[in-house]
């Protein structure tokens, strides 16, 4: 794998190339002066140097920012990690695993704006989750933007924070993706730069991957700082080569690994960071990154960690240094040194903030009968409603492994006379078709006589129109959930939908109902065995809650899932919690008008004897 720094540093053939292209760069630009930006000879050389840095812009930051750095050129020579920031991995993916305070947005900034001007055509999209960090780094596009040689006005092509056309038809985007991926829809990109992607919500991944499909370059980079162990990000960098910055130490010997705590913590002396076999200072520039994984490198899957404990900025000035130390000391002495292993270092180190724990889920799994019993007090009409609730699994797959972390799962739950509900079934499947799933969910649906069905719309409108055509089942008997953002009702109509029985459901809301529910004291719903229903339950767990805010700007919360693990039997569970809620006729609907319309909708339903079936068809 070509590695620009390794080059730079150990190849006399490579940098005697690059001097001439670069000397030929220098002359043009001395004997045209203004007009050399924009002379013919001036984009040939350029490329030429972006082809023999094998698709790297890092050697042509300088050129491109002549006055960024405080009247001086920006270069990465002296932030040799960086390089990493500036490559185009075609049709691979990059993984950053980055530090606070690395000068990232600054990179990324200067990366899509070189590729802008050199390549006609290209797209890049930037993705942040949060609005906050979708403004700071359009504010940083913007000041790069004035730095930039090739900064000019044209009349009659868009340029605002958010979009920019350029004259050679390339496009940069910047937009934000959190409770939706809406703003991503019907959007083409070769390049799609996802930022702070440890707060980035995989459910939305499949869709924003869409953009860059029919691109014949497609590059993808994901970045930010892991500081728990669950993330996207972390995912992103274990299933990536995990290459990370190898010192020599002080007296030749050994190397050092800066990216493993135990060897790193040992640097960290006032004086600066110190070889723990010699006792010299360090120079931490003077390294190279080591991958892990050569193999995935080599497939185009890199991933890279970059600490502070690296850059020349903090641990050249003595100033700043001390501040990196006295961090690692306050922290030391709270007993808090995964804080600054999170912080300083960049190294993840726990899960996140569950709301859900083990023992809780245990302590719902009271039911004693069999799975045959409770089949059959489901026949024999013990329970008021029987609902079944589906998620719809996608094709996803751990390119590292070949796992699945992705599931359609169904699972029945009946409500008794005292309201309290019980889980009566459930199964994943993976590696089957859809027909073949929806010919199981319904056969078991009706052997436990179920009432109602209520799956969600992530498989699209095929799949639920195609459940709806199985034998047994009509539109009445079936709800269809959309999740909504933290600013949706609980339950309302969904807009502008053609299907019949089609709603949005508060994710957030919905979740912390149901999490509320298997938590109080007792259960109000009750589990068949802990040893067969643990495989599915522990899905509950791979749910964490993390600030986020709503579309007025106010903070809030919602649940993300584990970069690596399903969360499916949740869903699963919630939708049919949901319905049973609805069907016990508590208080979900805020509009008044949809309350008659689905009281409606399911008095059409009853069965003799005052029950109520879930549409389905008799006879």
């Amino acid at each position: 794998m070509f590695d620009l720094y390794t080059e730079l540093q150990t190849s006399p053939e490579f940098v005697n190339k690059l001097q001439k292209l670069t000397t030929a760069l220098q002359k043009l630009d001395y004997d045209l002066g203004d007009a050399a930006p924009y002379n013919s000879k001036t984009s040939e050389i350029i490329y030429d140097i972006f082809k023999l840095c094998q698709y790297n812009v890092g050697m042509l930051v300088p050129y491109f920012f002549p006055t960024a750095l405080k009247g001086q050129p920006l270069s990465l020579l002296n932030r040799p990690f960086a390089f990493c920031l500036t490559e185009m991995n075609v049709g691979g993916e990059t993984t950053i695993r980055a530090s606070r305070q690395i000068a990232k947005s600054t990179t990324l900034c200067a990366r899509q704006l070189i590729l802008a001007e050199i390549l006609p055509g290209f797209r890049s999209l930037y993705i942040a989750p949060h609005s906050v960090h979708l403004e700071t780094y359009q504010n940083r596009l913007r000041e790069m933007e004035r730095n930039f040689r090739y900064s000019r006005i044209v009349t009659g092509f868009r340029s605002n924070l958010g979009f920019k056309e350029y004259p050679n038809g390339s496009v940069t985007e910047l937009i934000r993706v959190d409770t939706t991926a809406g703003d991503a829809r019907g959007k083409t990109t070769d390049d799609k730069l996802f930022d702070e992607f440890q707060n980035f919500d995989v459910t939305f991944l499949p869709e924003v991957e869409q953009t860059s499909k029919s691109s014949n370059i497609p590059c993808t980079m994901y970045a930010g700082t892991s500081l728990t162990i669950d993330t996207a990000l972390e995912t992103k960098y274990q299933q990536g080569s995990q290459a990370t910055w190898h010192i020599k130490s002080g007296d030749g010997s050994k190397w050092i690994n800066c990216g493993d705590p135990d060897q790193v913590l040992q640097l960290i002396k006032p004086q600066g960071p110190t070889c723990p076999y010699s006792g010299k200072i360090l120079n931490m520039s003077s390294g190279h990154f080591v991958h892990a994984y050569p193999a995935r490198a080599e497939a185009g899957f890199t991933s890279f960690h970059i600490p502070q404990l690296i850059i020349p900025e903090y641990v050249d000035n003595q100033l700043k240094w001390l501040e990196i130390y006295k961090a690692f000391k306050d922290y030391s002495a709270m007993g808090q040194i995964k804080k600054f292993l999170q912080e300083i270092l960049g190294i993840p180190t726990e899960d996140g903030l569950r709301e859900i724990t083990e023992n809780d889920l245990k302590e719902m799994c009271v039911l004693t009968e069999s799975p045959d019993a409770l089949k059959k007090k489901a026949k024999d009409g013990y329970y008021k409603f029987v609902v079944s609730g589906i998620d719809w699994g996608g094709s996803d797959w751990n390119p590292a492994d070949k796992t699945k972390l992705s599931y359609t799962v169904h699972a029945i739950m009946g409500t008794n006379r005292q309201d309290g509900m019980e889980i009566l079934h459930m199964r994943k499947y993976a590696g089957m078709d859809y027909k073949s799933i929806m010919t199981n969910i319904v056969k078991e649906h009706l052997a436990f006589n179920g009432h109602y069905i209520a799956s969600d719309f992530s498989a699209g409108t095929l799949y639920n129109l195609e459940l709806r055509e199985q034998p047994g089942i009509s539109a009445r008997g079936h709800f269809i959930m959309n999740y909504g953002g933290p600013d949706t009702a609980m339950f309302s109509r969904a807009g502008n939908s053609h299907l019949f029985n089609h709603y949005i459901l508060n994710r957030t809301d919905s979740i912390t109902a149901l999490f509320e529910a298997i938590k109080k004291e007792p259960p109000r719903i009750k589990c068949f065995n802990w040893n067969d229903a643990r495989e599915y339950l522990m899905d509950f767990l791979n749910l964490f809650r993390i600030p986020t805010e709503s579309n007025s700007g106010k903070g809030t919360f919602r649940y993300r899932r584990h970069g690596s693990k399903a969360d499916d039997t949740l869903h699963a569970v919630n939708f049919a919690f949901t319905m049973s809620r609805i069907l016990n006729n508590e208080p979900l609907m805020e509009d008044r008008t949809l309350k008659l319309e689905i009281n409606n909708i399911l008095s059409r339903n009853a069965l003799p004897g005052g029950r109520r079936s879930s549409g389905i068809v008799s006879g």
